[in-house]
This record gives structure tokens, sequence and C-alpha cells, in this order.
């Protein structure tokens, strides 16, 4: 009911400014014909075979009883033994018509649940064969050498012999426009694909050598697209380091960097508050500025050697964008961990030791915000780019 409630929330707003009420009926209508259709059909299937299955003990016993009768009139067989066989072959048939019933119960059952079954059976692509540990408090060179990679079943590159380098407690920025391959770069460093050609050094050795565990346990991520749970919101914070999930002061400490205490302030049931009102009717709803400042307490509650931040403003208002960004050096002075930062708004991203600008997947410049003005390249286009728009 929550979720329904929740669903017809989103959409009102859609229907009354856009007119698309007569639109949105007939899709909703032909997604549910099309899935009736396929519903029915498998009834039909089923229900002929249940049918089968079921008259088909009834006709074996009524073939069986008239053989045995026919032996009693004929005197071959006496009226005992007529009930005896009988009753043997009922007994048996009752067995195998409840295994029949089992198994038919069971494959009607795996069949509505095979999607999930798919999902438990599917097998990760990137192989957890490292033995070495990745530890947190050292200082780590990352270098990334003549990497390329295409997503799976594409002809394009997102990502074109790509080379950079630089050190864990480095802060540095890439930029670059959208479709560029910024984002993919991380996904790559965190493995969660494999490079296409190239390779991903840590200390000179490639990242395939070292434990998923430890180099997951090394980064403190929060992505463009991050999750929203329908959880409290302590469990949407603790989730990055549930260890640490009952300590209320790390959680006040994350929630203090991302400037998110306002938020915990107004909520009746303090940390325990369900976020949204899927699981609960009296959860509470956040806006989209609000939703972001929890992501971002999840990234500073977990204890990382590295903290990776992508598009981490793109819905803060002015105010809360230039805290965050003093909160984030104050974080990362703290740990002596270092930052990479994407961002759009350039001018977020003129503190960085490096730079690295890509364009057509490739990386085209790099060095520090006024080494880059100097050159007069794509960096200095798009920095004055957005310059002008604030004149």
């Amino acid at each position: 009911i929550f979720e329904t409630k929740f669903i017809i929330g989103c959409i009102i707003p859609d229907i009354k400014l856009y007119g698309c009420f007569e639109f949105l009926i007939k899709k909703f209508e032909s997604l549910w014909e099309k899935r009736y259709i396929q519903v029915v059909k498998y009834n039909r299937n089923y229900l002929a075979t249940s049918g089968v299955i079921s008259f088909l003990p009834q006709i074996i016993i009524l073939i069986i009883g008239s053989t045995i009768g026919i032996h009693v009139i004929e005197k071959n067989m006496s009226i005992g033994d007529y009930t005896y066989y009988t009753g043997c072959a009922f007994q048996v048939l009752s067995g195998i018509t409840a295994f029949i019933n089992m198994y038919s119960q069971i494959n009607d059952n795996t069949n509505k649940v095979q999607s999930f079954i798919d999902f438990l059976n599917w097998k990760n692509r990137i192989s957890d064969t490292g033995e070495i540990h990745l530890e947190k408090t050292r200082v780590h060179k990352i270098e990334l050498s003549h990497v390329s990679f295409k997503y799976p079943d594409t002809e394009n590159f997102i990502v074109k012999d790509v080379n950079l380098s630089f050190n864990t407690n480095q802060k540095i920025a890439i930029a670059g426009v959208n479709g560029a391959g910024k984002s993919t770069l991380i996904k790559l460093l965190l493995r969660f694909y494999e490079p296409d050609s190239g390779n991903i050094l840590i200390d000179g050795i490639n990242i395939k050598e070292y434990s998923l565990k430890s180099l997951y346990d090394f980064f403190g991520v929060m992505f463009q697209d991050y999750n929203r749970y329908s959880f409290t919101l302590l469990e949407n914070i603790a989730l990055s380091n549930v260890d640490d999930i009952g300590k209320d002061d790390l959680i006040y400490d994350a929630l203090k960097k991302a400037n998110a205490i306002s938020i915990l302030e107004k909520l009746d049931n303090s940390y325990n508050t369900y976020l949204t009102r899927i699981f609960e009717e009296n959860g509470k709803e956040l806006s989209g500025g609000e939703w972001q400042k929890v992501a971002l307490a999840r990234c500073f509650f977990k204890k990382s050697g590295i903290i990776v931040l992508d598009e981490p403003s793109s819905s803060l208002d002015a105010k809360s964008e230039n805290d965050l960004f003093e909160n984030v050096m104050e974080k990362c002075a703290e740990n002596n961990a270092g930052l990479i930062l994407i961002s759009h708004r350039l001018s977020n991203i003129r503190f960085a030791d490096q730079i690295f600008v890509i364009n057509e997947s490739s990386i085209c410049e790099n060095g520090t915000h006024d080494e880059l003005m100097q050159k007069k390249g794509l960096y200095f286009d798009l920095y004055n780019m957005q310059l002008n728009k604030y004149m």
C-alpha cells in the first residue's frame, strides 16, 4: 500500500503539469495487456498439464480394475484377490500422483521465481584471486597505463589509451564533458570492470593482485547515481561501514561533515526515522539535495584511504556546496586521505593538486588550475565558458 501511494504521489505532478493522464492510462493498459496475455498463456498450459496428470491415475485405476474384474468373472481370481490387487494398485498410484503433484508445484514455483534464480546463479566476471592487502595507512602511487575499455556488446571505446598517475594523498580532479568517460575511469579503478587493454597499477603492482576486499575498503565512494535506501537514517549512513553501526558519535560526525545536521534535527524519531514511506507510513520524505547529503554522509562514515566524489554538489545550493568542500578538505587532512573529484563545475576543482581533462575518451591535458589556464586548451575554454555565466 505504501509503495503504491509513493508511486502515485510521484506521477501526480506530471499528470497535472503535462496533461498526460490519457497517455499514461493507455501505456499502463498496454503493459497490463501484454502481461495478461503472458499469464493466460502460462495458466492454460499449466491447467492442461494438470488436467492430464489428474485424470491419468483415474484412467489407469479403471483399466486395472476392469482387467482384474474380468479375471474374477472368468473365475481366474477370487473377490479377495480383486480387493487386494486393486488396493495395491491404488496405493502405488496415489504415491505416484502425490509425487507428480509435488513436482508440479515445485516446477510452478520455480517458473515464478526464475528471474530470481537466474540472479542467484549469476557469476561475477571479476575474479578475486589477489592475495596482497592494500593498507589504508600508507601512501600509494596509482598509475593507469594505456588503459582502454568499452562496455560489453558495444563497439565504441568509453576510455581509450588513458595514461595518468598520482599519489593517494593528493587531491586530484577529473574534468570533461558528459560521456567523456570520467565515471568509467573510477569504476575501472575499483575493478567493477576489467580494462580491454592496458594496466592499472598500485605501487607498480597490477590491481588484480590485490584482494578485492582490501581494494574496496581503501576507497570511500559516492557515485553520481547514488542509491536512496528506504531504511532509517542511521542505516542509510552506516551501510558503508556496518561494523560501526551502533556508534552514534561517528554517525553524527559524518552528518556534520556532509552538512546534514539539519536533516537529523527535523526527524521525529532521530536516527531511527525511516526515510520514504515505502516501509513505514510515517517515514520522512527528503528533497534531492537532502538525499545527496545523506549519500555524502555515508561516504564520510567509511574509514577510507582515498575519497572519491562523483558530482557531489549537483543538487546542493551555493552555501551547502561551499561548506561541503571545506568539510571534505578537513576530513582529508584529518585522515591523511586523498581525494578524487569529478565535477562539471570547474570552480570546485581549482584547489586540486592535479587536474586531468578528458576529451573524446582520452586525457587531453593535465596540470594545476594555473598551468591549464596558461595552456589555453580545453580546460581554459570550459572554465571561461562557465565563468562568463556569472559576469
